[in-house]
């Protein structure tokens, strides 16, 4: 008792660094353990045992480790399609055949539109009359679809598309310009966006006819593609008809054709050959 054994300041802050000391009388802090055990194991409960990398997410989807952040920060918001929402969707119908104008008509019947039942067969704006859908009519696959639109080629009409128009119970087709190839050379653009556009619809150096094409694209309720392109197929020109096609249309050739050799393809006028055409453009 007569030895002082003053703990003095300097002896608390020298720290014991033997581990495995018990020693009482030793200062122990553990100050490191502010810093946070790495290891997963350890279950010394005078190891900070932190969990502040859970604040990142755990990526292991099979992961049950209740320390684990499992949060939905990467949230799953899967935006529904109108497919899936209302059943609506949509495909594009494309042919490079013309259409037989007669049966072409009969299609066009089938779908949901009305208008004058006084309409004659050379009037295309209006087909039929309100209360005229037979059940035949309401059971086509055309008859789910309520919008389209685009451009069709006839077997009587070489030189002209016509813009197909079609919205809830209203149709139209009309005159729309010419087809590239039946167009006046002046007429064509001259920059290489519009040139590989054309390029693109005319089908390639092997095309026989130009940029002329079904292209229609259908929009509906739980749409039968492959029974509305059944019944667009059967109102295409038959191999006799084609036959026919071609001498009629060889009474009106072609004033433009491409030259693929080159990018962008370049326009020949054919009907003056020694000059390219000088452009301005319009057309599908």
């Amino acid at each position: 008792e007569s030895h002082g054994h003053s703990h003095s300041a300097v002896a608390k802050e020298e720290e014991c660094k033997d581990t495995e000391c018990k020693d009482e009388s030793h200062g122990h802090s553990h100050a490191k353990a502010e810093v946070a055990c790495v290891e997963e194991a350890c279950t010394d409960p005078s190891h900070a045992h932190s969990h502040a990398k859970a604040e990142v997410a755990c990526a292991d989807e099979t992961c049950t480790d209740p320390s684990h952040s499992h949060g939905d920060s990467h949230a799953h918001t899967h935006e529904k399609t109108p497919e899936e929402k209302w059943g609506i969707s949509s495909f594009v119908y494309f042919r490079r055949r013309p259409f037989s104008p007669a049966r072409l008509k009969k299609a066009i019947l089938q779908l949901p539109i009305s208008g004058n039942s006084e309409a004659t067969e050379g009037d295309w704006k209006v087909l039929s009359d309100p209360g005229s859908a037979t059940a035949v009519d309401k059971a086509s696959p055309l008859h789910r679809v309520i919008r389209s639109k685009g451009f069709v080629w006839l077997a009587n009409n070489h030189r002209d598309p016509l813009y197909w128009s079609h919205a809830g119970q209203f149709f139209d087709l009309k005159d729309f310009g010419m087809f590239w190839a039946a167009t006046p050379a002046e007429w064509w653009p001259s920059d290489a966006q519009s040139l590989n556009q054309i390029g693109a619809d005319w089908g390639g150096a092997t095309g026989e006819f130009g940029d002329r094409r079904q292209e229609v694209v259908f929009i509906g309720l739980d749409l039968d593609q492959e029974g509305i392109s059944k019944i667009m197929d059967d109102c295409l020109a038959t191999d006799e008809e084609m036959e026919e096609y071609k001498k009629l249309a060889g009474m009106k050739p072609d004033r433009v054709s491409l030259d693929f050799s080159t990018t962008p393809p370049t326009p020949i006028d054919l009907e003056n050959k020694n000059r390219e055409p000088r452009t301005q453009g319009r057309r599908v």
